[in-house]
């Protein structure tokens, strides 16, 4: 008469130690989500600052460049009209191309990288969903089979 209390006794236990296992697995997965997106974000961050200063560099290179090129026209007698002046325009045009580049480069990348934080984060929480209902299928099924082994 014993066996069978033990044996349902065992169920219960090894039921229970398994949905304790599987809301663990869930909270982990969850904390491990959060904190990939929390990485991302400071990744992110670091992404669009150093955007910003390769775009300050840029220029404040070619303000300094299309200078010395002013000078170097006006130190040899050339002024400032026509295709001189066409260069020099069409220099900083370029230069404010690249500029702008930079900036969508960077902003690019960054907000790709806070899209792979959210997915790390959404996923997480996915998993802790599945490893809840997980526990509570495994408890469902271990009532049962004690039901089924008293009755």
């Amino acid at each position: 008469m014993a066996l069978p209390i033990i044996a349902a006794a065992a169920a219960v236990v090894g039921a229970g130690i398994s949905m304790y296992g599987s809301v663990q697995q869930g909270k982990a997965a969850e904390e491990a989500g959060r904190a990939q997106r929390n990485i991302n974000e400071r990744n992110a961050i670091q992404i669009e600052n150093q955007g910003k200063e390769e775009e300050k560099l840029l220029r404040k290179n070619s303000r300094r460049q299309i200078g010395e090129m002013r000078a170097d026209y006006g130190a040899s007698g050339v002024t400032l009209e026509g295709s001189p002046l066409d260069w020099m325009v069409d220099s900083a045009m370029a230069a404010e191309r690249d500029a702008l580049n930079i900036r969508y480069t960077a902003q690019d990348r960054a907000q790709s990288m806070r899209m792979g934080g959210q997915y790390a984060f959404e996923e997480g929480q996915s998993k802790k969903k599945a490893y809840t209902w997980q526990a509570i299928g495994t408890g469902v099924s271990a009532a049962g089979s004690v039901a089924g082994k008293s009755g």
